[in-house]
């Protein structure tokens, strides 16, 4: 019985050997806000109308009523000149409860390619506006020079659901052919092993099926190339030697196979009075309808008349 207890408690602790060994290496997973530059948002818009015209407010508590109108802006930018990681982002806007057609398609849509190969913003412009049916170009002031270009009008047809969410997601395919860009290397990964190469010299991993690292320098490999490359990665040599980094899956996902989210989402609730809209309401001024308000003026008074009469003779 002894001898089993001890087995059983050899097999924990060199379970927990290897866990503790694979969690040494967690990499700082990229910064969005520095590494993902698409940004994607949608705002609720009143229209407020006066003497002298109208004009659009941001209004992020107005309500909706059904068949009533509502206003919003759908706006994203991008960048000049994208990376690898904004390069494969796909854009999404979904309408519930509000007229719009939803839309999904990758940010490719808003690029050209020139002649050297690189993307280029279509029409030179980085930003744009969805209209509930096509994305049109714009800039960045393009709502305070006019506001009318930019806020779309949409009907509510459900208050219980009523929203618009948009979306600029990017995830990377690890197992690439060519490879990725990652911090100035080119990266293949194959599942079973990763190389990092860069101005000629390269570093290959052979991962075990735990995810267990070990690496070959090639004869061009100088240690300057090797020892920056450990800290990019977020080890050290002697880390790796110990056999302490496990390139799982996750690990590497969490260091360059990024997945990257920019989400926005407005929504209206129900109003809690009757909108009423009749532009047929009004004091006739002249005509028939003048004389029909003078007549019924008139009956008032002889009815009230008869009235004040009916009091005294009691």
């Amino acid at each position: 019985m002894k001898k089993i207890f001890a087995i059983a408690l050899a097999v924990v602790m060199v379970l927990s050997i290897a866990s503790v060994a694979g969690a040494l290496w967690e990499p700082t997973p990229a910064d969005p806000a520095t590494d993902y530059r698409v940004q994607i948002s949608v705002e609720k818009y009143a229209l407020e109308t006066g003497y002298y015209g109208y004009n659009y407010t941001t209004a992020e508590n107005i309500t909706a009523a059904n068949s009533a109108p509502v206003y919003y802006v759908v706006k994203m930018d991008i960048p000049a000149s994208p990376n690898a990681e904004e390069k494969a982002t796909v854009v999404s806007v979904n309408y519930k409860g509000i007229a719009g057609t939803d839309y999904k398609n990758s940010i490719a849509t808003f690029y050209v390619t020139t002649a050297d190969g690189s993307w280029a913003p279509k029409n030179n412009c980085t930003t744009w506006y969805y209209n509930g049916t096509d994305w049109n170009p714009g800039n960045a002031t393009a709502f305070l020079t006019d506001p009318g270009s930019v806020v779309a009008r949409a009907n509510c047809y459900d208050t219980t659901t009523a929203s618009i969410k948009v979306e600029a997601s990017a995830k990377r395919d690890l197992k690439v052919d060519d490879g990725f860009e990652w911090k100035g290397y080119t990266v293949y990964y194959s599942g079973t092993a990763i190389a990092f190469v860069k101005d000629g010299q390269k570093v290959r991993f052979t991962l075990g099926s735990d995810g267990l690292a070990s690496y070959q320098s090639s004869s061009a490999t100088t240690s300057t190339f090797e020892s920056n490359l450990f800290a990019d990665l977020g080890f050290t040599a002697p880390e790796l030697n110990a056999d302490k980094i496990y390139m799982t899956e996750t690990n590497l996902r969490n260091l360059f196979g990024f997945s990257y989210k920019v989400t926005d989402s407005v929504n209206w609730t129900a109003t809690n009075y009757p909108i009423i809209v009749d532009t047929n309401v009004g004091i006739p001024k002249t005509g028939d309808n003048a004389s029909v308000i003078g007549f019924a003026m008139i009956m008032v008074a002889v009815v009230a008349a008869a009235v004040a009469v009916r009091k005294v003779n009691a």
